[in-house]
C-alpha cells in the first residue's frame, strides 16, 4: 500500500471538521487479527492517519476475540474482507443493509435499503447499474460507513 498525494487535502478536511491536527479526536484503535496482510494494511492506515495528526494504534487480537468484538459492537475500526458468492455487485452492497447479519458497521440508511431492493426489480442492466452507482455514492462519498482500501 502506498499513500496517495492527498495528505494535505485530508488535513484540510480534518480541520474543516473542527479537528485540526487531530485535536479533540479520541485515540483511534484499529483492530485486526494477527496475520501478515491484516497487520500490514492496518499499519499503513495508521501511518496515513498519523500523517494528518490522528492518533491511531493497531491492536492485534486472536480471531475468536476479534469475531466476538464485531458481533458485540465492541470495536472502533476494523479490517474486513469479503468474497462474493456470485458475480454481481449486489453481493457487496447487500453487506450494508440495515437488517443484514454481516453489517458489522451497524450503519443504517432506509433510502439505501430501498434502492437496494429496487435494484432487484430492474428490467435492464443499465437501470440496475444506475442504482448501484447511487448505492456506491452513498457508501463511499456521502456517508462513508466503510472505507474501501483495495480489491483483488
Amino acid at each position: 500500500l502506498k499513500p496517495t498525494a492527498q495528505v494535505a487535502q485530508a488535513a484540510v478536511l480534518l480541520a474543516n471538521a473542527g479537528h485540526a491536527g487531530g485535536a479533540g479526536l479520541p485515540e483511534i484503535k484499529i483492530q485486526v487479527t494477527p496475520s501478515g496482510q491484516n497487520l500490514a494494511v492496518a499499519n499503513a492506515v495508521k501511518t496515513q492517519w498519523q500523517a494528518i495528526g490522528v492518533n491511531a494504534t493497531v491492536v492485534e487480537v486472536p480471531f475468536d476475540a476479534y469475531w466476538a468484538s464485531l458481533q458485540s459492537d465492541d470495536v472502533m475500526v476494523f479490517r474486513m474482507g469479503y468474497v462474493a458468492e456470485f458475480n454481481d455487485a449486489y453481493e457487496f452492497f447487500n453487506l450494508f443493509r440495515a437488517d443484514t447479519g454481516g453489517n458489522f458497521t451497524r450503519w443504517s440508511n432506509l433510502d439505501y435499503d430501498q434502492i437496494l431492493d429496487q435494484s432487484l426489480l430492474t428490467a435492464t442492466d443499465e437501470e440496475r447499474w444506475a442504482l448501484y452507482s447511487l448505492l456506491e455514492k452513498t457508501l463511499c462519498v456521502d456517508e462513508l460507513p466503510v472505507i474501501p482500501l483495495y480489491w483483488k
